[in-house]
């Protein structure tokens, strides 16, 4: 994860890099980061939801097991939104 901050310090953002080296945006603040976070229940690769990878098979299973409505929500907007959750502002490194 990076939190970058401006020149300035008010353009603060919370960033994931996966296993691909490719950057994906999480949120504007560490403070939305955290609800995020919450939100997903601190499962393991939660950020993969954000990514153009998505979740493994691992992580989703345990979204079914924990947090099927957390799952159902991730998955409903990857496909939704254009360019969906995953690639949303996804950088290569």
């Amino acid at each position: 994860l990076l939190y970058c901050d401006g020149q300035d310090g008010s353009k603060a953002q919370v960033w994931f890099q996966d296993l691909s080296s490719t950057w994906s945006f999480i949120a504007n603040s560490f403070t939305d980061y955290f609800r995020l976070m919450v939100l997903h229940l601190g499962l393991p690769r939660w950020q993969y939801a954000y990514t153009e990878v998505g979740l493994d098979p691992i992580a989703e299973q345990w979204f079914r097991f924990l947090a099927p409505e957390r799952l159902a929500i991730d998955t409903e907007h990857a496909t939704q939104a254009p360019g969906g959750l995953r690639g949303a502002g996804a950088l290569k490194a």
